[in-house]
C-alpha cells in the first residue's frame, strides 16, 4: 500500500467552522492632542480617539476608554500590534467598573486562552454577568462555550442552542452565523441543512458590524461555500462556492484560504493545480490554522505542488498538534512508527495516538493496538 494512503487525510467536511478568527485589520492613528478630563463627558464616539486620548481618560477612571483601550490591542487598531496581554490588562480595568461589554470580552479571552490561562468556567462566569448587565452578545459566547469540545454532548448542545438562540433572536449577528453552524452538524435538533444556510444567508448580508464581529460575514460566506462544494441544503455548484470564498479570502480570512486550497488540490469547479492550493494552505497556515497546517504537512509527504520532503511534513504536523489537532497527532504517530522524517520511536508514536484515542477518532484505538503489539514483540 503507497505511504500516502496510510497517512490521514483531511475531507472537506472535517473541518468545524468553530475556528477562530483573527481578521483583524489597522486602523489610521489619529493625531489628535489628548483630550482632557472635562471633554470626557462630551466624548460621543471613542472609536474615533487616539491611543494617547484613550490613555488619558483610561487613567482618569474612564471604563469606556479602558474598553476601547482593549480592543486596540485585541484587534490591532489605531496602528499597534496585537497584544492579548495588554488587552486583558485593560479589559480587566473596565470590567472593574462593570463595564458589560468588557466582561464579555474577557469571557471570550478566558474561553480561548488569549492572554490568560484558559479557563472555560470563568468565561462562562463572566459571559452571565454581563447577560445581567445587559449585553446580549454574551449569549452567544456563553453559548459557544459548551461548543469546544470535539465530541460535543447532547447536553451541551441543548444548552448552547438556547444561549445562543437567545443572542440571535436578540439581533447578535454571530448568533444568526451560530444557529447555522448548530443545524448544519445536527446538534441538539435534526441536521437541516437548508436552515442552516438561511442563518448563514442572513448572517452574510449583515452591515456596519462592529470589529467584534466583522469576521462573521466573510465566515458566513465561507459556510455558505461548503453548502455549495458538497450539495446540502442547495444544488451543488462549484461556481458560487469559488466565488464566495474569493471574496472571504480578499479579507484574508484564513478558513477560506483553507477551503480554496481544498479546491484546487482536488480540481472542485478549477483545474487541479498543486502549487496553487499550497500557495491558500500556505496563507491560511500563515494565520495559524491547525487544518491549512496539517495539510501543508502532508502536501509535503506526498510531494504534491512541493519537493517531497518527510521533514518538513514532520515539522508541519508537529505545529499542527500543538494546537491539539487531531489528524497531525495520528498523522505523527503514523510518523514515528514507520520512520519517516524522523528516527523510529514506538513509544511516541503510542503516545500520540493515545491522544487521539482519548477524542475518539476514528482508527486510533486500532492504531494502538498494533504499536503495542511491536512494541511487545
Amino acid at each position: 500500500m503507497k505511504k500516502n494512503f496510510l497517512l490521514v487525510l483531511i475531507s472537506v467536511l472535517s473541518v468545524g467552522l468553530l475556528a477562530g478568527c483573527n481578521n483583524k485589520k489597522d486602523d489610521k492613528e489619529d493625531t489628535k492632542e489628548p483630550q482632557s478630563e472635562e471633554s470626557a463627558e462630551e466624548i460621543s464616539d471613542y472609536t474615533t480617539l487616539s491611543v494617547k486620548d484613550l490613555e488619558v481618560l483610561a487613567y482618569s477612571d474612564d471604563p469606556v476608554a479602558c474598553f476601547h483601550l482593549g480592543q486596540v490591542y485585541d484587534y490591532a487598531l489605531n496602528g499597534e500590534a496585537q497584544n492579548y496581554e495588554k488587552a486583558a490588562e485593560w479589559y480587566e480595568k473596565a470590567r472593574e467598573y462593570d463595564h458589560a461589554g468588557a466582561y464579555t470580552a474577557l469571557g471570550y479571552m478566558y474561553m480561548n486562552g488569549l492572554g490568560v490561562d484558559k479557563d472555560v468556567e470563568k468565561a462562562r462566569e463572566y459571559f452571565e454577568q454581563a447577560t445581567l448587565l445587559g449585553d446580549d452578545e454574551a449569549y452567544v459566547g456563553w453559548g459557544r462555550s459548551y461548543l469546544l469540545e470535539e465530541n460535543v454532548t447532547p447536553e451541551d448542545a441543548c444548552v448552547a442552542y438556547n444561549y445562543i438562540r437567545e443572542g440571535s433572536e436578540a439581533g447578535c449577528v454571530d448568533g444568526l452565523y451560530y444557529m447555522g453552524y448548530m443545524y448544519q452538524q445536527g446538534w441538539y435538533m435534526k441536521q437541516d441543512y437548508e436552515l442552516a444556510r438561511s442563518f448563514y444567508e442572513r448572517a452574510a448580508k449583515a452591515t456596519d458590524l462592529d470589529v467584534t464581529v466583522a469576521y462573521i460575514t466573510d465566515a458566513a460566506n465561507t459556510a455558505l461555500a461548503v453548502l455549495y462544494i458538497n450539495g446540502y441544503g442547495v444544488e451543488q455548484d462549484y461556481d458560487t462556492a469559488l466565488e464566495l470564498l474569493e471574496n472571504a479570502a480578499d479579507n484574508d480570512y484564513r478558513v477560506a484560504n483553507y477551503y480554496l486550497g481544498i479546491m484546487y488540490e482536488n480540481g472542485y469547479g478549477v483545474d487541479k493545480d498543486a502549487e496553487e492550493a499550497v500557495e491558500y494552505f500556505e496563507k491560511a497556515a500563515d494565520a495559524d490554522f491547525a487544518p491549512a497546517i496539517n495539510q501543508l504537512g502532508l502536501m509535503y509527504f506526498n510531494g504534491q505542488g512541493v519537493d517531497a520532503s518527510y521533514e518538513q511534513a514532520v515539522y508541519y504536523q508537529k505545529l499542527a498538534a500543538a494546537q491539539d489537532y487531531t489528524p497531525s497527532q495520528i498523522n505523527l504517530g503514523y510518523m514515528y512508527e514507520n520512520g519517516y522524517g524522523v528516527e523510529q520511536d514506538l513509544n511516541t508514536a503510542l503516545a500520540y495516538y493515545k491522544l487521539a484515542a482519548d477524542k475518539s477518532y476514528e482508527g486510533a484505538k486500532e492504531a494502538i493496538i498494533r504499536v503495542e503489539k511491536k512494541i511487545n514483540e
